[in-house]
C-alpha cells in the first residue's frame, strides 16, 4: 500500500506533477523553456525569465511560431526540434538585442509520439562582451608593443641594442617588427 495519494484522473496526475516540478526547474541555474509537441509554451523558468527578461505570463500558452512573429524571440529551437524530431542547438536574439544559446530536445511517450521539447539556455550577451573587450585590449597591448619597439628602434639605432633594451633577443624583435609591417602599421 503506498502512502502517496495517487491522482485520480491522467489531468489531475499532470496538475500535481507540474506544481511539483516548477520548483525544480526554477531551482536550475540554466535557463529552461518547455513546449508541447505542437510547439506550445508548457512553462519557463525563473532563470529564463532573467536572462532573457520574457516574464511566464507572457509567454505561457502562446505557440512558438506567435512568439517569433511578435519579435519576443528570433528564431524558434523548439520549432527546429519538432521538424526534425531530433535534438538541435542554435543561437537567438531576445527583443533584438540580447543573444543566447538554446539546445533544444525532444521527449518523446512509450509510444514514440513527442510529447514535449525542453530547451537549455545560456546568456551569451556577457560572453560576447567579454570577448570584443579582451580584442580591444589586445589591439591596445599591440598598439603599446609597437610604440615601444619604434622607440628604442629610434632611441638605440640597431636592432640588436634595441632587443637588449627590451630583454628580448634580437631575432625576436625583427619578427615582431616584420608583424608590424605587414599588416601596414609601419615602424621606423
Amino acid at each position: 500500500m503506498s502512502l502517496i495519494k495517487q491522482p485520480q484522473c491522467k489531468k489531475q496526475a499532470t496538475l500535481t506533477n507540474e506544481k511539483l516540478l516548477q520548483p525544480v526547474l526554477d531551482a536550475l541555474p540554466d535557463g529552461v523553456y518547455i513546449t508541447d509537441g505542437n510547439g506550445v509554451t508548457v512553462t519557463i523558468n525563473k532563470a529564463y525569465e532573467r536572462i532573457t527578461g520574457l516574464q511566464r505570463h507572457r509567454v505561457f500558452g502562446k505557440h512558438m511560431q506567435d512568439l517569433v512573429w511578435e519579435g519576443y524571440i528570433s528564431n524558434s529551437v523548439s520549432l527546429e526540434v519538432i521538424r526534425e524530431r531530433q535534438p538541435f542547438t542554435g543561437v537567438q536574439t531576445i527583443k533584438g538585442n540580447r543573444k543566447i544559446v538554446v539546445s533544444g530536445n525532444p521527449v518523446f511517450d512509450e509510444n514514440g509520439m513527442l510529447e514535449y521539447v525542453k530547451s537549455s539556455v545560456r546568456d551569451l550577451t556577457a560572453l560576447l562582451r567579454a570577448k570584443h573587450a579582451e580584442e580591444q585590449l589586445e589591439q591596445q597591448v599591440e598598439g603599446l608593443e609597437r610604440k615601444l619597439i619604434s622607440n628604442a628602434l629610434s632611441l638605440y639605432g640597431s636592432t640588436r641594442a634595441a632587443a637588449a633594451s627590451l630583454g628580448i633577443n634580437q631575432s625576436t624583435l625583427v619578427k615582431k617588427r616584420q608583424n608590424f609591417q605587414s599588416t601596414s602599421k609601419d615602424i621606423t
